[in-house]
């Protein structure tokens, strides 16, 4: 799970510029919370974009620009 509320108002109140890639997760329920799947989160309007391999894990994604 990811807090992004955390992340913005981390970034706000110390002025640090926020992480290009934030990767959202799912994990199991019970421990030891192994990873299921996993994806970039990219800044709008990109989107993430399968470019091969395991499609559960976010190496196998790229953030594209969205085209108009």
């Amino acid at each position: 799970m990811v807090d992004l509320l955390d992340r913005s108002t981390t970034g706000a109140s110390d002025a640090i510029a926020p992480l290009d890639a934030l990767i959202q997760t799912v994990k199991e329920a019970t421990p030891p919370l192994a990873l299921k799947a996993s994806r970039p989160m990219c800044r709008y309007p990109n989107y993430p974009h399968y470019i091969g391999g395991d499609r559960y894990l976010s190496d196998s994604c790229d953030c594209r620009n969205a085209a108009p």
